[in-house]
């Protein structure tokens, strides 16, 4: 079994979707592009050399700024859902899984290391894995001790883990209830039974009402919505993203074909944060 990784903002574990492929059932298992515009991006960001006002390009041509500052944040400065993501990963005790004393958590899609610089600060033994080498080096860079670039790996050769944490809205960039199943299904052979997830997702339900239009035309059923976009900087264009938004009545239906169980949701306006349990086996 493989996982495939993403970095930060959901920039695709599931890249190259096309506009027809909307429904549950499409494949796409072609190779990470080369490109690395978010990589680049972070660089220049960090070393204040930004080489043009990075956007994100959404699929009906709606062109937004990428605001990067909150990448390189402090905890105290984080948006409330993105604290409780992480304080309920901090809360991990390793005896509860079985593991060493010290809890070993996954960050999946760790960006420029935010989460884990945090994690590492209250003890946790870390590993972040992205698809960005740019973001890699960044995170190298600011001092987190462990992390690698990676698209697909073995579960069998980084596990197992107390609990896996995927802030960004990462694991939504699986387009699709039966690939994020399918991915859910992945996770749970790399943390351990009795093991914590924790993810955010968007809610299509709870969407500003200037989003109304879109959101009728991207609809698959009621409750799942998808969201198509690109990054783009200085030139360069990172390869489309298509992004799962569930109601939370949908993600429980996903979930519960799955060796998880969610055992709290935290909301906040149209985004919410799912803490599922892994299932002793």
């Amino acid at each position: 079994m493989k996982i495939r990784t993403t970095a930060s903002t959901a920039r695709g574990s599931f890249n190259g979707v096309g506009p027809d492929d909307r429904n549950d059932d499409w494949e796409d298992d072609r190779a990470v592009p080369v490109t690395d515009a978010f990589g680049r991006m972070c660089r220049d960001y960090a070393r204040d050399e930004l080489a043009a006002p990075p956007t994100y390009h959404r699929d009906d041509g709606e062109t937004n700024e990428a605001h990067l500052g909150h990448y390189f944040d402090q905890y105290d400065e984080w948006a409330e859902l993105d604290r409780v993501a992480v304080d309920a990963v901090e809360g991990v005790d390793a005896e509860t899984t079985h593991s060493a004393s010290v809890p070993r958590t996954l960050d999946l899609g760790c960006g420029v290391g935010r989460t884990m610089l945090r994690l590492q600060s209250v003890g946790h033994d870390v590993l972040g894995v992205d698809v960005s080498p740019g973001a890699v080096a960044v995170t190298r860079e600011r001092g987190v001790e462990r992390a690698a670039v990676m698209d697909l790996f073995s579960p069998a050769t980084v596990g197992p883990f107390d609990a896996a944490l995927v802030v960004g809205q990462q694991w939504c960039a699986a387009g699709t209830r039966n690939r994020f199943r399918r991915l859910l299904c992945d996770l749970a052979e790399v943390v351990r039974p009795g093991g914590t997830l924790v993810g955010d997702v968007a809610d299509p339900t709870e969407a500003p009402p200037e989003h109304e239009s879109y959101m009728a035309d991207h609809r698959v059923a009621p409750g799942v919505v998808t969201r198509r976009f690109r990054l783009a900087y200085d030139g360069e264009f990172d390869p489309w993203v298509t992004l799962l938004m569930l109601s939370i009545d949908r993600f429980r239906e996903v979930v519960a074909d799955t060796p998880w169980t969610v055992s709290d949701v935290h909301r906040d306006g149209g985004r919410y944060v799912a803490v599922l349990r892994r299932q002793p086996e």
